[in-house]
Order: C-alpha cells, then sequence, then structure tokens
C-alpha cells in the first residue's frame, strides 16, 4: 500500500516541488501530490476485473512463469456469467485520510 512507501513518497514530492532548476520539475511534483492525494482518498476499484473475478485474478497474478491464462482463445462466455462478481474496492483508511490532510497542510 502507499503507507509503506509513506517516506520515500514525501521525499520524493519534497524534493520535486523545492527543485529550482526550472519549472518543469516543480510541476512534476504538483502532479505527483495530486496523484497521491486522489489515491489516498479516492474510491476506486483496487484489482484488475476485467478478465475474471477478483479471487480468480488474484490467483493469476500469483502463477509464477504461466502467462497461458491470460492468452485470448476464441470467444467465450464472459466470466461474470460463469463466476459470481466479486470486485475488491479501496475505500480510504483512517490513517490515508490522516496522511492526505498532513499532505495538504
Amino acid at each position: 500500500t502507499l503507507l509503506e512507501l509513506r517516506p520515500e513518497l514525501e521525499a520524493v514530492t519534497r524534493s520535486a516541488l523545492m527543485d529550482d532548476r526550472g519549472p518543469a520539475i516543480p510541476k512534476l511534483g504538483a502532479k505527483l501530490l495530486r496523484r497521491l492525494l486522489s489515491a489516498l482518498t479516492a474510491t476506486y476499484i483496487s484489482d484488475d476485473f476485467r478478465i475474471c473475478g477478483a479471487e480468480q485474478w488474484k490467483e493469476l497474478r500469483n502463477r509464477s512463469g504461466n502467462v497461458s491464462s491470460f492468452k485470448w482463445w476464441g470467444w467465450t462466455k464472459p466470466w461474470w456469467v460463469e463466476n459470481k462478481p466479486s470486485i475488491h474496492w479501496h475505500v480510504a483508511s483512517g490513517h490515508e485520510i490522516e496522511w492526505a490532510k498532513e499532505l495538504s497542510l
């Protein structure tokens, strides 16, 4: 999660925002800060579910070296017809909200 990378993300963002070599790097720092705030506070789908449900996607990602699962082998029924849809949502935690407040002040 982003909370695990908090010191590194804060250092990179602060460094970019305070860079005085021209306007391009602080602009990228502002973009990073904006996206970081969005990722911390927004509600969004946390797993890619386009080809299957969340549990099956997690299983496919954990397989090592077997990419044949991701190849298209012709027409099949959509995964939501075969399996019960399961989507995992990111909902901001209290720690994420607190960090976002600290970043924005």
